[in-house]
């Protein structure tokens, strides 16, 4: 791409009958060949207006600006379009953005009437007809009907025009037609993006195999990641879940060891109790007493230790007397 250039081709189309056509000429030209890593998996960036410029009287800045910006410009010739420019009056505005193309980019050969050597014009006809003359060495102006007579005299040479005829048809019966599924139409873009690239088509379509290879594998690498990611995610979470669990459980075991051990204290306490009364040992038997409320009060509401409470009030009496 020049170094002025921002956009590596400007589409000159008539809104009707060619819109369609045009946008998907665009969105396809821009997708075969790109490489996984580019902006927006663009392989070319292409300009083309939406808007219909039928209220102006000259063309847009914002169509001069796009021209200037551009490399190459793809016409997309219709002699169905001519004709409705001329049927209803209205300005043909392909004609004026060839014309201006010419103008800006090759001024002197457009003042002096001299053909040009690279006129980077690209002929896409979706009806009509073209014809070369190679005695005149230009187009045979009494068949060609569906280019602006602007053209007339201005190529030096032209090896081929790409052929988008009956695409319209095709596209009435099935809408992904204008997709690079279909071989057919794949072959024509490529036909047009490598004349852009400067490459053979067989080279631009092992390009794409080779980029539409490699971003499968990285696809397909990123899903292995996630999916394994996501296996050691869950398997971390169930891991996590198991430990808390039998955590749970050997803490449930421990205070229930705990409790156990401290309800078999508590029996010998009272009995020790019981055995200090009758030697008259109050003093020990009220220690042994207060290990037995101690033991009852940290493991209330257990029902082992609290049927043990009556108990203890009657050697509390026994002790106080």
């Amino acid at each position: 791409m020049d170094k002025k250039s921002i956009f590596k081709a400007f589409i000159s189309y008539y809104h009707t009958p060619d819109f369609v056509i045009a946008e998907s000429l665009q969105n396809n030209l821009r997708k075969l060949g790109a490489k996984w890593f580019q902006l927006k998996f663009r392989a070319l960036n292409i300009f083309r207006d939406k808007t219909d410029s039928s209220g102006f009287e000259g063309l847009k800045e914002k169509i001069k600006k796009g021209i200037d910006q551009s490399e190459f410009l793809i016409l997309v010739a219709s002699k169905t379009g001519k004709e409705n420019c001329k049927t209803n009056k209205k300005k043909d505005w392909v004609y004026h953005e060839v014309e201006y193309w010419i103008q800006s980019k090759h001024p002197v050969e457009m003042k002096e009437g001299l053909k040009i050597k690279e006129l980077k014009i690209i002929i896409c006809i979706t009806d009509g007809k073209i014809k070369w003359d190679e005695d005149s060495q230009d187009f045979d102006w009494t068949v060609t009907d569906c280019l602006p007579p602007i053209l007339k005299n201005k190529f030096a040479d032209i090896s081929a025009w790409v052929d988008f005829c009956g695409l319209r048809e095709k596209v009435q019966e099935n809408p992904r037609a204008l997709s690079l599924e279909f071989p057919d139409f794949k072959q024509k873009i490529a036909e047009t993006s490598s004349q852009l690239q400067g490459i053979s088509i067989d080279q631009l379509i092992a390009k794409d195999r080779y980029f539409k290879f490699i971003g499968r594998v990285i696809i397909g690498v990123i899903a292995v990641l996630l999916t394994t990611l996501t296996i050691l995610s869950v398997s971390s979470s169930v891991k996590a879940a198991k430990n808390e669990e039998r955590a749970n459980e050997q803490r449930d075991s421990a205070q229930l060891s705990l409790r156990n051990y401290e309800y078999e204290r508590l029996k010998e306490a009272i009995v020790n109790c019981k055995t200090y009364i009758e030697a008259n040992a109050l003093l020990r038997a009220n220690q042994e007493l207060e290990v037995a409320k101690g033991l009852i009060k940290r493991n209330l509401p257990d029902e082992r230790f609290s049927t043990k409470e009556e108990e203890l009030k009657v050697l509390s009496r026994v002790i106080g007397k």
